[in-house]
């Protein structure tokens, strides 16, 4: 039984036990506070985006360039 490894079983046990803990630890932590580094992560990378559309987009909108 040792020889064969991790069967399909085990190996999706794992990843249902590992799901429902992240899970639950994730609404805990949002739950009771915002993290400031996830907020200004997101926050930084929302702009980020949005500067890179706006310049993406403005010499077909007939736009300036930055």
């Amino acid at each position: 039984m040792f020889e064969e490894g991790f069967g399909w079983k085990a190996v999706a046990m794992g990843y249902g036990c590992g799901f429902v803990f992240g899970v639950s630890i994730g609404y805990v932590v949002f739950r009771a506070r915002k993290p400031a580094w996830f907020v200004k992560m997101v926050e930084d990378s929302a702009h980020q985006n949005a500067k890179r559309l706006r310049r993406k987009n403005a010499p077909r909108n007939g736009g300036r360039r930055y």
